[in-house]
């Protein structure tokens, strides 16, 4: 998995846990 898509995909998940 790159790093990068990594990065985008901890953010998404962060943001559905913010949302809760």
């Amino acid at each position: 998995m790159n790093t990068l898509s990594f990065l985008l995909f901890s953010e998404e998940e962060s943001l559905f846990i913010t949302l809760g």
